[in-house]
Order: C-alpha cells, then structure tokens, then sequence
C-alpha cells in the first residue's frame, strides 16, 4: 500500500513539474500572435509573453531591445540568451518595470494615490536595463524596479530607486539625479554588487555583501554592509546609523552640514580600514543683490508688479491722480552653498569608531585597496560568531575569507 502511495505521489509530483514551460520572446519577430512555445514562434514583447506565463514557467528572451513589461507578482524567470550586453530592456515609453503585484492605495491627508509593492516572485536574469531612450530625456525618465530578484543585471540612467529586491551580481553605473530625488538602493539585499560613477545615490535599509560603492558624486549610506568597499566618492554625504563589518572605507570625502557634524561617527565599524578619509562642512551663505523691476506705487504708497487696477486713483481732495509706471531697485537675498576646508575624517582625527583600523598609519594598500605585504591589516581581525555569518567565506576579491592566521581587516584577504 505505501508503495502504491509513493507511486501515486510521484504521479503527482510529475504532473505539475510538467507544467512548467519555457517561452521564448525574439524581437525580431513579427508580432505577438503565435504561442510562443518555441523559439521558432516567438513572442515579439515580454510582456506578452508574461500574460500567458504560469508559475514555474521560464521565458528565454534572444537579443534585441525591448519595452518595460509588469509581471504582476507571477514567480517566474524571465532569461536573457545572450546576457546583459545583448540584450535591454529600454524606457521606450512612460511604463515602469514592475516585476510584482500592485496595490493601489489613497492617502487622504496628502489627497493623492501611492502603490504598494509586494512579493519576490519574478527573476530577472542577464539583461541591460537602461532608463534613457534619448538624451534629452534625461530629467523626464523614471524606470523603478520593486520586489525582484535581479541576477547578472546592468542598470544605467535611471533615476529612481530599486526597491526591496535580492540582486546579485549586478553593476549600477551612470545613473543620475532627478527633480523627485536620486538613485538608490531601497531595503535590498545585494551581493557582489558594484555601484559606480552615478550622481546622488542612496543606500538606504537592507544588507550589502561584497560589494562596492566608488566613484560616486554624492553618497547616503544607512544600511548593513559586509567585505564591501567605499571609495572615491567625492560628496559622502553620511554613512548614517550603519553597522559595517570588514569593510575598507578610503579616499572619501564626508559633506556634512552645520546641523549634523561628525555624522558618520554613529555608524559601526568593525575589523574595518578607514583611510585618507576627509570631511568638509556645508553651510549656506546669504548673499545680497540688487533687482530692478518695474512697476508702480498704488495711493497707499504700495508697490504693485503687472496691470493696475484701472488708470489711477481719487486723492483726499478729490483729484484724479494717474498711475505712473516706473522702476525700483530691490534688494533680494539668495543663499549660496559654501564648502570649508577639507579635514581629516578617520579615527585619529577624533571620530571615535569602534574596532577600525588604525588611520593614523598608512595601511599600505595597492590601487584596488587590497593590503600589501608588510601591511599590518593582515592577520590583524576578530570575529564574533554572528559577524563571520554576516561576512561569509569569500573576501571582495573571491578569495577564502581567512587566508592566514586570522582575518584581515578590510574587505580583502592578502
């Protein structure tokens, strides 16, 4: 009898493994009428491809360039054949890339309608996603990702967020700043990330492993971060309330305003190297000008900018005294960003952080911030149990996570 139940499970289990597909998606096609059940009747769009995706379904997608598609939370994997460099996925319209289910909600003290995003269903794997379809578009393009599992990915000229997605390796490079904020990592979970030679970027809640934020023009950094790297950034604004595990943070320099000094000093750093690390404060400077406008003075003495109301007016004695436009130099005052001079930001410039490296000593890196002999980061950090979990076997490089005697500090093993 059991042995009739197992065969009947495995049955089972077979038919609805069965019903797992793979659906193929080829620009070149011709439309979307035929099944798309074989590369050779291909879809023409992935999104028509997503409508008749069921979950477990898998739809292979041949190079070429195609429009943003909503998954509408469906678990399934959407594959590029030929990877990232073949294949985009571009803003060719106003659509976001939605890879989950929305709900739409209404806020009645702001009186205006948001979206929640919920679910990690879909899988994004091997594609170029680029928010731009022409440059003049630049500050008008929004391409946003929630609530996606994004796999092998490069992401260029967006201008909003990433929002509670797992991504691995993926690279975020030229990404920009618009009217609505900048770019930025939202309550994600990335690992072997790279974020490079992007405008205003925000990292903001989730966890970051083995991955690096360099060559940015302005960075915020409030998350938990494990063997990344930090450098280069010419406007690290904050790296605010963080916890920071193995790190290697050099070459920075922290923007602070007059309102948050020393902001960085309420992060965590442990068995990490903090380098030629400089902080400048921002302060906004008034400055007086003159405008000339012209205008007129209304019978109470009252400068008016536009038309009058009518040619004039009656005085006390009853004359009709006409408007005169003429002009007036006002004074207006506008405030001008005003940067003081760089100084030293590390521990031996009287920040105090937790188990770091000391700065006050050149850690003797190389170019890419790896130690070189002789350095005594080597064999030099210590552990807790739930900091070796947080930083896991591989150092930035790949390389085992303790090579020697004992860790290093810093994202890389010698």
């Amino acid at each position: 009898m059991k042995k009739l139940l197992a065969i009947a499970l495995c049955a089972v289990f077979a038919i609805h493994a069965a019903e797992a597909r793979t659906l193929y998606v080829n620009a070149k096609a011709k439309n979307d009428t035929r099944n798309g059940l074989s590369a050779k009747k291909a879809k023409k769009t992935i999104q028509a491809a997503v409508n008749i995706a069921k979950k477990g379904d898998t739809i292979l997608v041949y190079p070429g360039a195609y429009a943003p598609f909503q998954t509408q939370n469906k678990k399934i994997t959407i594959k590029s054949v030929k990877g990232s460099k073949k294949t985009m996925i571009a803003r060719l319209d106003s659509t976001p890339l939605n890879l989950a289910k929305t709900v739409k909600k209404h806020d009645s003290q702001f009186n205006y309608d948001y979206y929640d995003y919920v679910g990690n269903a879909t899988v994004l794997k091997g594609f170029l996603v680029d928010g731009v379809s022409k440059p003049e578009d630049k500050y008008g393009s929004v391409l946003t990702i929630y609530n996606g599992t994004l796999k092998s990915c490069t992401f260029k000229r967006i201008g909003t967020s990433v929002n509670n997605s797992k991504l691995e390796d993926c690279l975020f490079t030229g990404n920009y700043t618009i009217p609505s904020g900048g770019f930025g990592l939202d309550n994600c979970q990335a690992t072997r990330c790279r974020i490079q030679k992007s405008e205003t970027v925000m990292v903001w809640g989730g966890k970051l492993l083995n991955c690096s934020i360099t060559g940015n023009s302005s960075v915020l950094i409030a998350a938990t971060l494990a063997n990344c790297l930090v450098a280069k950034n010419k406007d690290c604004s904050e790296i605010y309330e963080s916890t920071l595990v193995n790190c290697t943070v050099a070459n920075n320099i922290f923007t602070t305003s007059e309102y948050s000094k020393n902001v960085s000093s309420k992060s965590k750093y442990y068995n990490c190297i903090l380098w030629n690390n400089f902080s400048r404060e921002r302060k906004w400077v008034p400055v007086e000008r003159d405008v000339t406008e012209s205008g007129y003075y209304d019978e109470y003495g009252d400068w008016w900018e536009g038309d009058p109301n009518g040619d004039g007016y009656y005085d006390d004695g009853g004359n009709f005294v006409p408007y005169v436009y003429t002009t007036r130099t006002d004074q207006v005052i506008d405030y001008k960003e005003s940067l003081g001079p760089k100084k030293l930001h590390n521990v031996d410039a009287g920040n105090t952080y937790k188990n770091t490296d000391k700065t006050n000593k050149n850690p003797k890196l190389t170019s890419a911030y790896k130690p070189k002999k002789g350095s005594y980061v080597i064999d030099k950090g210590k552990l807790t149990k739930a900091q070796k979990k947080l930083v896991g076997k591989k150092d930035l490089a790949g390389k085992n996570r303790i090579n020697g005697k004992a860790i290093d500090r810093g994202c890389y093993e010698y």
